[in-house]
């Protein structure tokens, strides 16, 4: 039999054209977010807005008029003098862009508590992520490579670069080798993040590390081991010591582990 379906009357094609079309767009409605204004972020507006226990005061010591720019760490010397680690090409270098880096060094030379000298010790570093001061000079996580860079002169700016190893994972530049710190018995402990798969050659054979975890160097030795998913979350960033020298890891969303 067949069956001839009803033709839709005008009352509901009106209906449907109007159901397709668009919802109107009220006049003072944006068609996309958009962030407040920018309020005043001078250092001054900054510190007022800060809850600050009354036990304790802070106060700026260095900016961006000192050269400085997106730092990744730093550390104090026997001496006060602060040790800045910088990356302006952070994410990614453009293309055709060289590498340059820096590592600065930060002198409050009145008192005062704040920096007035500023000098540039290390540079032509290419995305680094890591260093600590050591061995005369300092040992720098600098993309795919270890280096150490010293001073031979005395003249406040590094005058010999070695390559200690090579072969860390880049996958991710924030994953990069990364928190070195001194263990008490004077190993230099570091962390890679989750999209880094490393093959390292040294003079002990050659050392692998998938993913995340941590490397331990023995530096007058060259020796190097690796510990793979030594925390519990994907990109680690950070040691801190117990009392009796075992460290304890801090990684995003993966709490912390020892």
């Amino acid at each position: 039999v067949n069956k001839t379906l009803p033709r839709p009357g005008i009352t509901t094609l009106l209906f449907l054209s109007v159901a397709l079309l668009p919802a109107p767009r009220s006049a003072a409605q944006a068609p996309y977010s958009v962030a407040p204004p920018e309020k005043d972020n001078t250092p001054a507006a900054q510190l007022k807005s800060f809850t600050i226990d009354k036990r304790f005061e802070v106060n700026l010591f260095a900016d961006e008029t000192m050269g400085i720019a997106n730092p990744i760490c730093f550390r104090w010397d026997a001496g006060g003098r602060l040790w800045v680690l910088c990356t302006w090409a952070y994410p990614q270098l453009k293309p055709g862009e060289p590498a340059d880096d820096k590592l600065m060094i930060l002198e409050d030379t009145t008192g005062d508590g704040r920096a007035d000298r500023v000098s540039t010790f290390a540079d032509g570093l290419n995305m680094p992520t890591g260093f600590a001061l050591g061995h005369g000079g300092a040992y720098i996580g600098n993309g795919p490579d270890l280096i150490h860079v010293s001073d031979s002169d005395g003249d406040g700016k590094a005058d010999h670069r070695e390559v200690l190893f090579s072969g860390f994972g880049t996958g991710d530049t924030h994953q990069n080798i990364n928190s070195f710190a001194w263990t008490p018995g004077g190993e230099l402990l570091f962390c890679q993040g989750l999209h880094c798969f490393s093959r390292v050659q040294t003079p002990w054979g050659i050392r692998r590390l998938d993913e995340h975890g941590s490397w331990r160097l023995r530096p007058l030795r060259r020796q190097l081991h690796s510990y793979r998913r030594s925390s519990g979350g994907g990109n680690p960033w950070g040691y801190a010591f117990g009392d009796w020298g075992e460290p304890f890891i801090k990684s995003n969303g993966g709490g912390i582990s020892e």
